[in-house]
């Protein structure tokens, strides 16, 4: 995982007080994977295993939305991890 303040150093105090120290966002991030991964499959059968880009590209999606979130303050979004 690339470092999410890599490009915007100028958000480092909001995102840490967001999400506390550096290891704090591993479990919101695997909870993310998790659930994509989980609601992804859900939306096939197992007769759909020829389609598995498609699955694949659902459960990247559902991913990615897992990982923005709103602050507690309530300004503005941002995602938790970035690739």
């Amino acid at each position: 995982m690339s470092d999410p303040l890599a490009d915007r150093p100028q958000q480092a105090p909001r995102i840490y007080t967001e999400i506390g120290n550096e290891t704090d966002p591993a479990a919101p991030c695997s909870n993310a994977i998790r659930k994509g991964v989980r609601d992804g499959m859900v939306q096939y059968s197992i007769n759909d295993i020829s389609k598995r880009t498609l699955i694949a590209q659902t459960m990247e999606n559902l991913v990615d939305s897992a990982l923005v979130t709103t602050p507690r303050g309530g300004h503005g979004q941002f995602r938790i991890g970035d690739r």
